[in-house]
């Protein structure tokens, strides 16, 4: 995980298979002709007794499994690629989470630690001022006997 701005956790980019793949109508295509050479082939068979029209039926068929073999079998290609992709996307998913999780936590870590701060000072600042106003006041600075009466005034203030 290098953190560079396009980074998706992948090492190098995959190389691109040919694109001799194809495409879903020739495939389909494929497909269909495979299936209408094994239902002639198959009347053939069922219908004549000609030795040479059999032999057509024999070589029908077989060409008719390896149309129906190249055009399915690309599927399963194409499933593992479109996996392998999905799998890619899920990790890059995942990273890029991970990170905004991260991003979130320092972000209020940061936050947290600037309130703590604030709340410090200004209770610094107001425990300064209460000193201040103590050590100013005429009666209670004279003598330490003038302390009980100054008591009474400073229980409003939520100490006792």
């Amino acid at each position: 995980m290098t953190g560079g701005p396009g980074d998706l956790g992948t090492s190098a980019p995959r190389p691109r298979p040919p694109e001799s793949r194809l495409s879903p109508v020739v495939r389909i295509a494929g497909l269909v002709l495979g299936f209408a050479l094994a239902i002639a082939a198959t009347l053939a068979v069922f219908l004549t007794d000609n030795a040479l029209y059999l032999r057509l039926a024999v070589i029908a068929v077989a060409w008719a499994f390896v149309i129906a073999a190249f055009s399915a079998g690309r599927r399963k290609t194409d499933q593992a690629v479109a996996e392998g992709r999905e799998n890619q996307l899920r990790q890059a998913y995942s990273l890029e989470l991970e990170r905004e999780v991260a991003a979130r936590r320092e972000y209020e870590l940061k936050l947290e630690n600037q309130l703590r701060r604030e709340t410090q000072e200004a209770m610094r600042a107001e425990m300064d001022k209460l000193r201040a106003d103590l050590a100013s006041s005429p009666v209670c600075a004279t003598s330490s006997s003038a302390w009980a009466s100054c008591r009474p005034t400073w229980a409003g203030c939520g100490t006792s």
